[in-house]
């Protein structure tokens, strides 16, 4: 038997002082707040680890009664399991009721002061501190219960590696890094055979002992004996599948590939056994949380291809153009630098940001107005974002780029994890490089699912199942590296028909914090709009109709243009075959050529072409 309903606050205590624990859930009940209190809840056949787990994880506050004999294994476990799932979110509320000596870690927490044993008034401060689920207004963050299923708590010290499991037990080991070299070796040649098509037998084996390897080892750092029967039990085919989340504040150990986790021949995630999020701890306000979605899809969707970056931006836009009309309702931006997306986002309030291009440690790379590349941080982008917009954050960020899960060589913080650090609740993006095919194939099967008003988590799932099936493509380009590594060389050997990318499923990661709501209304056949894939507006020049907004393709040719005037140039000659948008892009160019308030002239000399004079036509226009 467990809990079938949430609980606003858990109350954990010692069994001497369950008589004023008892007339405190009393009084609580009398407020209004449904307390998990043991002899309420427990019958006499319970698994009583069980009831009380899933009490912490459906709680939204964990009360905990402080006296000399609160100093107890079971309440111990109680609270450091709760602070394992929830972090130090101000959840947490410490009643003294006795004298006694604080544990280290709740030190700096408020206590509520109950030693006069005036249970009334404790309940109240408890109420104003919880809130009344009625009367929380909708964004407030209290109303949520952020319990999730299999929370392991990581912290790096000295030499040591400290893990808290799911039920708040702690054990300190060595990381096998530290152990010996196999850890570090496998890593390196993971990475390396993971960046170059797998086109012969033997890099497939070794890829696979490397892989196999790492997750073996990943592994053990999380489940001792314990830890696996709890795996066991919660892998019970007809059960929903377990998440496992890595919670840490350290970079180095989130930008590991907890992907692939490995036991008994099987990787976990590949064969859909468990699914696995990281998150950071540290306070979060209201709109770092998922709420219950009220609309559909909407996408903004950024592609930046910078001069030298090697990116394709004609064939980005066409590729994700093509793949996203199909999914959800989604705008592209005009220029692909950092203004321009904020503004995008502020005048649109999309759901999710796609961002299509490069990353780097703590950033991402844009274009600046000459189509050069610009350098943002993830700090420099929320801010001017939260700046800019009326409301929260988009809850998700796709980064389909590569490395926006890599720490890079001097373990900097990922970008994946600035963003979700500084309030976002939901991030998704790539270990490595990442081949354009299959993050095309990742992202139909990922927006599709969440259009569908399935979870991100399932999402990533559908995406994960994409990836790793067969591909064949020895000729398969990566989205680029900002910087090649020295000394790095192809690894193209005999051609096989084999998967080519083996291992690209566990490259897609997922950053989440808190409850698990889908981002969107489920989109029943005929809810998208009839509209054009990219949203289109036009102007009248002459007798024709040129495009005023959704220009895709010409950016390049803008940019050019754009050094040419600030260079001096004045006369400028589009030339090509008709129907390429040469009329467009010449009305986007002719502002970047006016100067003061004057008007445009513009003369349309295919429009007198058939005259027997044909500058007396122009006149006529002009």
């Amino acid at each position: 038997m467990t809990p079938a309903e949430d609980f606003d606050v858990f109350l954990s205590h010692g069994t001497p002082d369950k008589p004023w624990v008892e007339t405190l859930a009393s009084e609580l009940r009398a407020l209004g707040l449904k307390a998990f209190y043991d002899l309420d809840v427990l019958e006499p056949t319970d698994s009583f680890p069980l009831v009380l787990s899933q009490g912490l994880a459906r709680s939204r506050f964990l009360v905990l009664i402080l006296s000399p004999r609160s100093d107890r294994p079971w309440v111990r476990q109680e609270w450091a399991a709760f602070m394992a799932h929830h972090g130090p979110e101000g959840r947490l509320v410490p009643v003294l009721l006795e004298a006694t000596e604080i544990p280290a870690l709740l030190a700096a927490v408020q206590r509520i002061d109950a030693t006069d044993r005036d249970a009334a008034r404790v309940a109240r401060e408890i109420a104003r501190i919880a809130g009344r689920p009625g009367e929380l207004p909708k964004g407030d963050a209290r109303r949520l219960v952020l319990g999730q299923d299999l929370v392991f708590a990581l912290e790096i010290e000295g030499e040591d590696l400290r893990v808290t499991d799911p039920t708040g037990q702690t054990r300190t080991l060595t990381p096998p890094w530290k152990v010996d070299n196999r850890f570090g070796l496998a890593l390196h040649f993971y990475e390396r055979l993971t960046r170059e098509p797998i086109t012969t037998d033997a890099d497939r084996a070794d890829l696979f002992q490397r892989a196999t390897t790492l997750g073996s080892l990943l592994f053990d750092i999380l489940f001792d004996e314990e830890g696996r029967e709890r795996l066991r039990q919660a892998m019970i085919p007809g059960r929903p599948r377990p998440l496992i989340t890595i919670r840490t504040n350290d970079d180095s150990l989130l930008a590991l590939p907890w992907e692939l986790l490995f036991q008994e021949g099987s990787f976990l995630l590949r064969d859909a056994r468990v699914d696995l999020a990281r998150s950071t701890p540290g306070a979060v306000g209201a709109d770092a949380l998922l709420r219950e979605p009220d609309s559909f899809l909407k996408l903004v969707v950024n592609v930046s291809a910078p001069e030298g970056s090697g990116l394709d931006y004609e064939g980005e836009s066409y590729r994700i153009t093509r793949v996203l009309s199909e999914q959800c309702r989604f705008v592209p931006t005009e220029l692909g630098t950092v203004e321009d997306l904020v503004e995008t986002v502020r005048a649109e309030k999309p759901t999710a940001i796609h961002f299509s291009g490069h990353g780097a440690p703590g950033a991402l790379v844009f274009e600046d107005d000459e189509g050069r590349g610009d350098e943002v941080s993830i700090h420099d982008l929320l801010h001017k974002l939260r700046t800019r917009i009326d409301g929260s954050l988009p809850p998700l960020f796709y980064l389909a780029s590569c490395h926006g899960n890599d720490a890079g060589g001097t373990m900097a913080e990922t970008s994946a994890a600035r963003l979700h650090r500084e309030g976002v609740p939901q991030v998704v993006g790539y270990d490595g490089p990442i081949v354009d095919e299959l993050s095309t194939r990742a992202e139909v099967a990922f927006y599709r699912a969440l259009a569908e008003g399935e979870t991100t988590r399932y999402a990533v799932r559908q995406a994960r199942e994409a990836l790793a099936a067969p591909f064949g493509n020895p000729d398969a380009r990566h989205r680029p590296r900002a910087v090649a590594e020295p000394g790095e060389e192809s690894r193209a050997g005999g051609l096989d028909a084999g998967h080519t990318h083996p291992f690209a499923w566990a490259q897609l990661v997922l950053y989440h914090r808190g409850p698990d709501y889908p981002l969107s209304l489920p989109a029943a056949q005929g809810v998208r709009e009839p509209e054009e894939a990219i949203r289109r507006t036009f102007t009248g020049v002459g007798d024709r109709r040129v495009l005023v907004t959704g220009f895709i393709g010409r950016r390049s040719e803008m940019h050019q243009v754009r050094r040419q005037i600030r260079r001096g140039d004045r006369v400028i000659v589009f030339q090509g075959l008709g129907g390429l948008g040469k009329s467009t892009l010449a009305f986007h160019v002719l502002p970047m050529l006016q100067h003061g308030e004057g008007e445009i002239l513009a003369l349309w000399c295919q429009e007198v072409e058939q005259q027997p004079n044909r500058l007396e036509g122009l006149v006529a226009q002009l």
